[in-house]
């Protein structure tokens, strides 16, 4: 753990989600406090958030690819989730979107309902059981201390 005078480093996995990318910033403000790193899945998400040094690519399935923005850190918030498809010819308009990004203010809740399903390798099985697992064993293993 960082001294009291030390800046905490601060590692937010799932940094490209909607509350992942709002912890992500707002840590970022607090640049007296914390140094903060992002974990994204791709390259476009990294880029999104400002394509820096402190935002790694990696997968919270590959133990391997965390290693690195783990290394050092003090503290892990894990915003990872499992994400559901909307089904193509479910819900007019929503093909292949994401389904955080169809219920919006314009949503008709009285009206049809998209239906959902989870890529391959996305179920909350893998991402929110065995993904935080991941996190967590790796970021034990760097001896990060939650204090």
């Amino acid at each position: 753990m960082a001294e009291s005078n030390q800046k905490i480093t601060v590692l937010v996995t799932g940094a490209s989600g909607l509350t992942g990318e709002i912890a992500f910033k707002k840590l970022k403000e607090r640049s007296d406090k914390f140094v903060v790193r992002g974990l994204v899945r791709s390259e476009a998400s990294k880029q999104r958030l400002g394509g820096g040094d402190e935002i790694f690519l990696g997968d919270v399935m590959d133990k391997k690819s965390l290693e690195t923005a783990m290394q050092g850190i003090d503290a892990l918030i894990i915003l990872t989730s499992d994400v559901p498809k909307v089904v193509p010819g479910s819900y007019p308009g929503a093909d292949g979107k994401r389904a955080e990004d169809v219920f919006g203010e314009s949503f008709d809740f009285n009206g049809p309902m998209p239906e959902f399903y989870y890529e391959e390798g996305q179920f909350p099985e893998h991402i929110d059981w065995i993904g935080q697992k991941n996190q967590i064993d790796t970021a034990k293993s760097y001896h990060c201390t939650h204090k």
